[in-house]
């Protein structure tokens, strides 16, 4: 009798201990998996803000002559993140403004209903921004588990494909040049498309590295034929 009782507290421990494990997997791809902001943010003070890595400037060019380094789909607008800059365009992809910035490391963009969030890997900054000349506000991402699983979630997904409904937006191009909306009926919007104007760069680059080269091998021939023969 009391062997059984044993052999069923030792079911029930490992019922249990399986329980545990499965509720901490769960939580965890929650936190990995579900489309989800920072659990914690501080507002920035004014010395803090003068000290952010991060300068930008509202601007009425579109641009199209960097790669996509992220995106974000929102309620009412599509956030293409570039080199230097940040395209704004409506849902159906007219372009309504840019954003001009300096920032020194990775970065992410996401939609928060209709605020755009940029966060910067190396400041641990987070900053809103409102709308077209309205106000920017600066945060600290506070230091926790759940924010460094979210961070890192986003930052290996930043050209992912994103699903809204029976919408799917995708990432194209050998450099991640053209965003493609494409609707239910299969019918394919181009919101951005940078492939011509970034294959010229390279194109350019590549002639003047091979000129550069060019120059320096010929120098370098013309100087042994200065050379003396010796006897």
């Amino acid at each position: 009798m009391a062997c059984k009782i044993k052999s069923c507290n030792i079911i029930i421990k490992n019922i249990l201990v399986i329980i545990f494990l499965s509720i901490f997997i769960y939580n965890e791809m929650q936190i990995v998996c579900a489309d989800e902001t920072f659990k914690a943010i501080t507002e920035l003070s004014m010395s803090e803000i003068k000290n952010s890595d991060v300068d930008m400037e509202f601007i009425t060019n579109e641009y199209e002559d960097e790669t996509i380094e992220c995106y974000a789909v929102g309620e009412e607008n599509i956030a293409i993140g570039l080199t230097n800059h940040i395209n704004i365009y409506d849902i159906n992809g007219n372009f309504l403004y840019a954003i001009k910035y300096s920032i020194s490391s990775s970065y992410f963009l996401e939609y928060v209903k209709t605020d755009l969030y940029l966060y910067s890997l190396r400041s641990s900054k987070c900053i809103k921004i409102t709308g077209y000349k309205e106000p920017i506000f600066y945060y600290s991402v506070n230091d926790t588990k759940s924010n460094y699983d979210i961070i890192s979630h986003k930052l290996k997904n930043v050209r992912s494909d994103i699903t809204i409904g029976s919408v799917i937006y995708k990432v194209e191009g050998i450099n991640s040049t053209k965003l493609v909306k494409t609707s239910n009926d299969n019918m394919e919007t181009v919101i951005y498309n940078s492939t011509t104007k970034v294959g010229l760069k390279f194109i350019v680059v590549f002639i003047g590295v091979v000129i550069f080269a060019f120059v320096v091998l010929f120098n370098i021939i013309s100087e042994k034929k200065k050379i003396p023969k010796t006897t």
